[in-house]
């Protein structure tokens, strides 16, 4: 097939897997655990919640997930990628934790195997912008939660702020220039990671995306903004009719 259909997808993931927790250190200057941080917070784990991690690359958010929360918690990370898979189910296996966080292939868009309202939480970091069909997965979301009481959705992702203000300006160029150059340094996929800085780009404002997130059935708790607007949690609800 054509080299940039597989950009983005679960193919191209495969094949930065190596890198891929180094280079997440290198381009948010070692801020993304703190964000992910704020993430497993405001998801308010209680005793005995079912909390699927959607995008969950190697493993970060659903081990933090699993420290951060009541042992009964059951964690299910769902992601294209086998190869990046496999080093999260070897994270979860060194913590001990493989009996309650645990690790499938699968895609945001059609969460195959995974009943209506099934789900207490969800959660997905830096994964929804590289979804094909944004609204659909959301959907999705909508529906493994729906009715639940108490749930919580927590999405965390890029947006750059307006290119007319200097933080905008001064990210942008962060974007552009320096996530190509960071990504090529920590692997040799240099053109993944210059996707992965396009894909920032493009991402919908957050009035936008919080418009699409309650357009697919949710209701916005809040929104959360960090790195000076270029990252922000999206905090959602699912237990209203």
């Amino acid at each position: 097939g054509n080299p940039s259909d597989r950009l983005g997808s679960g193919a191209m993931f495969d094949s930065i897997a190596p890198y891929y927790d180094m280079g997440n250190r290198l381009m948010s200057l070692g801020l993304d655990q703190s964000w992910r941080r704020a993430l497993v917070a405001g998801l308010q784990l209680k005793e005995g919640d079912k909390v699927l991690d959607l995008g969950s690359g190697t493993g970060d958010v659903a081990m933090a997930i699993g420290h951060g929360g009541h042992p009964s918690i059951q964690v299910k990370g769902v992601d294209p990628s086998p190869n990046m898979l496999s080093f999260a189910t070897e994270k979860a296996a060194q913590a001990a934790m493989s009996d309650r966080v645990k690790f499938e292939v699968g895609d945001a868009q059609k969460l195959e195997g995974i009943a209506d309202g099934s789900i207490d939480k969800v959660s997905m970091a830096f994964a929804i912008r590289n979804v094909p069909d944004r609204l659909k997965a959301l959907k999705e979301i909508r529906r493994v939660t729906k009715g639940r009481p108490g749930s919580r959705i927590c999405l965390l992702e890029f947006s750059l702020p307006p290119e007319n203000t200097v933080l905008g300006w001064i990210s942008g160029n962060f974007v552009r220039v320096f996530v190509p150059i960071l990504g090529s340094l920590v692997s040799s996929h240099p053109e993944e990671y210059a996707y992965l800085a396009s894909s920032i780009r493009e991402f919908p404002q957050p009035t936008v995306f919080a418009g699409m997130i309650e357009e697919a059935g949710m209701k916005m708790v809040d929104t959360e903004h960090y790195a000076g607007g270029a990252v922000q949690l999206y905090i959602a609800s699912s237990d209203h009719e």
